[in-house]
Parts: C-alpha cells; sequence; structure tokens
C-alpha cells in the first residue's frame, strides 16, 4: 500500500472508530437504568447462581449461548467469568449494537440489581 492510500486508510479507520465510540454512548449511566422505578420491592437478598441467575440465563440465553444452560455442570464458571460483560450487555439500551437478548426484552430493574447484586457480593453459588 502506498503512503496517500495508507494515510487515508488509517484517517477513515480512526473516523469509524471515533463514532463507534460516540454513537454507544447513551445518556442514561448502567446505575441509572437498574435503579428501582417503581414501589414495588425487588428482593436482592441471598442472591444465588442456582436461585436466581441461573434460571434467568436458561430462560433468556440459553437457546443461543451453550454456557448459560442449567444443565451444563460447568456453566456457573464459564457465567462468572463473563458476568461483567453479561452485566454490560443485559443492561445496554435496547437497539444498542451490544445489546442482549438480541430480538427480546430489556430485562427488568430488579432482575438487573439482582445480577449486579450476584457480582457485588461475591458470585455466590
Amino acid at each position: 500500500m502506498n503512503t496517500p492510500n495508507f494515510i487515508k486508510f488509517s484517517i477513515l479507520a480512526i473516523g469509524v472508530f471515533g463514532f463507534a465510540v460516540i454513537s454507544s454512548c447513551t445518556k442514561d449511566s448502567a446505575e441509572a437504568r437498574y435503579k428501582p422505578i417503581s414501589n414495588v420491592p425487588c428482593d436482592t437478598a441471598n442472591i444465588t447462581f442456582a436461585a436466581v441467575i441461573s434460571p434467568k440465563l436458561n430462560a433468556e440465553c440459553a437457546s443461543c449461548h451453550a454456557w448459560a444452560s442449567a444443565n451444563d455442570p460447568s456453566s456457573y464458571t464459564q457465567v462468572r467469568s463473563l458476568a461483567s460483560d453479561i452485566f454490560s450487555r443485559v443492561s445496554a439500551n435496547q437497539g444498542d449494537p451490544i445489546f442482549m437478548p438480541q430480538g427480546g426484552q430489556s430485562w427488568s430493574s430488579c432482575e438487573l440489581q439482582q445480577f449486579k447484586q450476584w457480582m457485588d457480593q461475591g458470585f455466590k453459588q
């Protein structure tokens, strides 16, 4: 590749990357999106993988992601290692390219709180 084309390509690549970074920003932080929005209590006490997290992932994610299957004995380890990424995706706004579940409904604010609480409390099994 000659130098003028390389420079044009570099500028284009930087522009596309910059646009992707800027367009992925939202006014709402993930913190704001998982705060309660009603007076309905959200049970965040004693959130465990077996009781709360695994059933939700099995219902919402297992059809596309093997690591979410409740039948997979290694799912806890895999989900734990992916927890931060999972949370980023399920708490993203619909329409955001990283939003999960694709084609599905957003998790409720309670479900987001529970997942965050599970991470914050040390990934209880």
